[in-house]
């Protein structure tokens, strides 16, 4: 699932904000997920899961907001030798996959969360839930660029997603034992 087909549409005339949306954005594929798992288990939530617990799996702490259909890291924004849509420019590539954006590790333990509900959370699935909480222990004081894409920063939003996440993973498969 992409966030659009498009490319270069300005968010508003003339302000630098066009950016392309062709891109697998972690986000959106955890609220895809989580939607579903509502209603109870579905091939999506499958999907969802199995596609952001490779990426977590294969970039641990370095988990980037937005990746290719397949999975690859976003190319970097450059010009294109065409004329873009009015007001906007001609862009191709997103700033965004380079960014760091913690909220994207809670969004990722929230859909783990909902996989566990519905008895759907693998042991790599498991395994990137655990890599996911660490990140966020690793993570948790740094600024990061938020879900608005901004300057980096300390992000209510950001910390309140992983503190959800975390709670929501907590619930369903519990936390592991003390090892006194």
């Amino acid at each position: 699932m992409v966030a659009a087909a498009t490319t270069s549409l300005p968010e508003r005339a003339d302000t630098g904000r066009d950016y392309d949306y062709r891109y697998a954005w972690v986000r959106d594929q955890c609220y895809a997920g989580i939607a579903v798992a509502a209603h109870g288990p579905h091939a999506l939530l499958d999907r969802a899961v199995g596609f952001v617990a490779g990426r977590v799996l294969e970039d641990d702490a370095d988990l980037r907001p937005p990746y290719t259909v397949h999975g690859e890291p976003v190319p970097a924004e450059r010009s294109l030798p065409f004329v873009g849509y009015p007001g906007g420019s001609d862009r191709t590539g997103n700033r965004a996959g380079r960014q760091f954006q913690l909220d994207v590790f809670g969004d990722a333990l929230q859909l783990f969360a909902a996989a566990a509900r519905h008895d759907a959370l693998d042991a790599r699935a498991s395994k990137a839930a655990a890599t996911a909480a660490d990140a966020v222990a690793g993570r948790w004081t740094r600024p990061d660029a938020g879900l608005w894409e901004l300057e980096s920063r300390w992000w209510t939003h950001s910390r309140l997603s992983c503190v959800v996440g975390l709670r929501d993973l907590a619930r369903e498969v519990g936390t592991p034992a003390s090892e006194d």
